[in-house]
């Protein structure tokens, strides 16, 4: 069975890809990459906490966001599991523009986790 996962850059571009009636899996990544820290050369889970510390506020409590990067983190691992046991028809679909944050801040740092 093919699987194609759906890497969006929010819950809005989600959302419009849920209601076109696509079977697959869709990721919402819900963080602004392109404000704050967003240290080189970590893993994943790295960058997610300090980008948790800085995201979060009053709007946005600390234990909610680091559970949401975690059930995302979590979502992409299962994710790429998924895709190397089946080898043919799994696809990862990014909608999510890296030349944005090659224009607005000179660096190509957050695509490096989302390109392979």
């Amino acid at each position: 069975m093919a699987t194609t996962l759906h890497i969006t850059n929010g819950d809005g571009a989600g959302g419009l890809i849920q209601e076109c009636a696509v079977a697959d899996d869709v990721l919402p990544w819900r963080d602004i990459m392109h404000y704050g820290p967003f240290p080189n050369a970590l893993t994943l889970n790295a960058v997610s906490e300090i980008r948790a510390q800085y995201l979060a506020g009053d709007l946005l409590p600390l234990a909610d966001v680091k559970q949401d990067f975690r059930d995302r983190n979590n979502q992409l691992a299962a994710a790429q599991i998924t895709m190397t046991k089946s080898f043919c028809g799994s696809s990862t679909i990014f909608w999510i523009s890296c030349n944005f944050f090659k224009f607005s801040t000179g660096s190509n740092k957050p695509c490096q986790y989302l390109q392979h």
